[in-house]
């Protein structure tokens, strides 16, 4: 009797360890954008960044990070504008992507003598300059961008809770960066 309460016990407790599998993340795409007129006569999305990286994409990576910030940002730019003009050129060129990772220890003290509760900590960071050749008065005009974001995660969560969070911090980030892009081709170039 002994024994089979043992195995029904054991097999309970197993049966509460089981997790549902998680849904793969959908792939960050922009082909669903309207994209924005921008006056000039063409519109050329560069990512030199690939001719000097290290990682996949040519992006400097650290692994374990969903995706590739400079391939989700170039992917983003080729989606966002369209030449709508008469005279001029737009270039926006992805010169650099990187995610680091350094693990940060526990904030108390007991977590940090038992060796538990510490945090993956990522910094992405992506530069891109943007380059109006012969418009807006202007013969050539180029401004570099930068969009950085950390993100600290426990080392409690599951891998899909890890890529969604880096998602949508990258998400987050590639607004901040189109929000800064807007503002120069309104402000700066004048060419939107």
């Amino acid at each position: 009797m002994k024994k089979i309460m043992t195995c029904a016990l054991a097999a309970c407790m197993l049966a509460s360890c089981t997790s549902p599998a998680a849904e793969p993340l959908a792939k960050m795409t922009f082909a669903n954008l309207n994209p924005f007129p921008v006056y000039v006569a063409a519109y050329e999305v560069k990512d030199s960044y690939r001719d000097f990286g290290t990682g996949a994409g040519g992006d400097e990576i650290i692994p374990p990070f969903a995706t590739s910030p400079g391939l989700a940002v170039t992917d983003y730019f080729k989606n966002r504008y369209s030449a709508n003009g008469t005279d001029g050129k737009l270039i926006v060129d992805v010169q650099s992507s990187s995610v680091t990772h350094e693990m940060m220890g526990s904030e108390n003290s007991v977590g940090k003598f038992l060796g538990v509760d510490r945090k993956d900590v990522y910094h992405i960071s992506v530069i891109i300059n943007l380059v109006v050749l012969d418009a807006g008065g202007y013969d050539r005009k180029e401004m570099k961008i930068t969009a950085h974001r950390e993100i600290s995660i426990p080392e409690t969560y599951s891998i899909a809770d890890r890529e969604k969070t880096q998602m949508e911090s990258l998400d987050s980030m590639i607004d901040d960066l189109d929000g800064a892009v807007q503002k120069a081709l309104r402000n700066e170039f004048q060419v939107m």
